[in-house]
């Protein structure tokens, strides 16, 4: 990518030391630099269900619940009752998302819990990605919550990075009412390690002269896609920071955490990452399905409606090929989410021709379709 200063009838120096003429285009490159480098923009909402949740709040004459320790999670009497979101005065407290709500509460006993709600979340997540998309043609949906934008080529329009990230933060903040951090460098994997730095409401770069500095001193389970098990392994071995990763043999590497791992992992440490932002998402490889029991199954007898109930969702899910929403159909950039009445959610996909109607909800582009069960 490119980040030219225009002036008027003259050369100007680019980023990686070609020269630009005054409309922008490249007149020389420096050999070891890469005229195709790009410039990706990661976009993550801050806390965002707890966000969107405040931000209607706010608008109702409500406290925020980001100035007071609360979260969004189930029901306490009950397993499935976790911690979806909580806010920086409840991290304060050791709430950590994913704890049951019960052992949150245990912490921070005056936490305010507040249930999801789904349909608004899928209103806030429209509102921003529209924000996001008006800025490039290429937007991916990473999740519920956060795209990358691919800002290639784009110099003309917005010659700062910098400042059109800013920008973007702060129309999404001013027109909807919650925070955003934007990650901003040469691929997807350092665009979103940028974008973990420090919160809320920033804007952060890491560009691979930057890895030395921002990103080898970090834990390596800090590293994007580097779980728990392969963690411990590496610590173990004496491998305790992404430098020492980055530095380390990739044969030893792969040896502790396998060959396919332990290469992306390494090429990961070092900042290599070539896969493109895609307006699309690739079709489904495989489906699943699961729940959480309220009680203990101590035995096989109690295990065989639950199961078979769990296999006959993962087998519907086979069935559902086709996009059910995409641009197509006049909705949004990517395919959605499909929730059938059973409650269990399937990348969105239109039904076979013999099977029974069924009403079911794209949740990503909050229109009703009818799919087939």
């Amino acid at each position: 990518y490119l980040i030219p200063q225009f002036g008027k009838g003259h050369s100007q120096i680019c980023r990686y030391g070609g020269a630009l003429n005054q409309n922008g285009f490249i007149l020389s490159m420096n050999k070891t630099k890469k005229p195709a480098d790009r410039l990706i923009f990661h976009v993550d909402v801050n806390s965002a269900f707890l966000s969107w949740e405040s931000a209607r709040r706010m608008k109702e004459g409500l406290p925020d619940l980001r100035d007071i320790p609360a979260c969004i999670g189930g029901d306490p009497a009950k397993r499935t009752g976790i911690v979806v979101a909580k806010s920086i005065p409840a991290k304060k407290c050791g709430v950590q998302t994913g704890e049951p709500v019960a052992m949150a509460l245990r912490k921070c006993p005056n936490m305010v819990i507040v249930p999801s709600d789904f349909d608004l979340y899928v209103k806030c997540s429209r509102a921003f990605k529209k924000i996001c998309a008006s800025y490039t043609p290429v937007m991916e949906s990473f999740s519920i919550d956060e795209v990358f934008l691919d800002m290639t080529g784009t110099s003309l329009l917005y010659p700062d990075p910098i400042a059109a990230a800013h920008e973007i933060k702060d129309r999404i903040s001013d027109e909807l009412g919650f925070t955003v951090n934007v990650g901003i460098s040469t691929n997807k994997l350092l665009a979103k390690m940028a974008s973990d730095f420090e919160k809320p409401n920033k804007v952060h770069t890491l560009f691979p002269e930057e890895i030395p500095a921002k990103m080898w001193p970090l834990p390596v389970r800090e590293l994007l896609f580097l779980g728990k098990a392969s963690e411990k392994k590496l610590t173990e071995a004496g491998i305790r920071t992404i430098g020492d990763l980055a530095h380390a043999w990739e044969t030893d590497i792969q040896t502790l955490i396998g060959n396919k791992n332990g290469h992306q992992l390494y090429q990961y440490a070092r900042g290599i990452d070539d896969s493109p932002v895609k307006a699309q998402p690739d079709e489904a490889k495989g489906f699943s399905a699961e729940t959480t029991f309220n009680e203990d199954i101590v035995s096989i007898e109690q295990r065989l409606l639950p199961v078979q109930g769990v296999l006959e969702q993962a087998a519907l899910c086979t069935h559902l090929r086709q996009p059910l929403c995409g641009p197509h159909r006049g909705c949004d950039r990517s395919p959605g989410l499909l929730q059938p009445a059973g409650g269990f959610a399937v990348q969105g996909r239109t039904p076979g021709r013999n099977e029974k109607r069924r009403q079911s909800v794209c949740f990503q582009c909050a229109h009703h379709r009818q799919a087939q069960h």
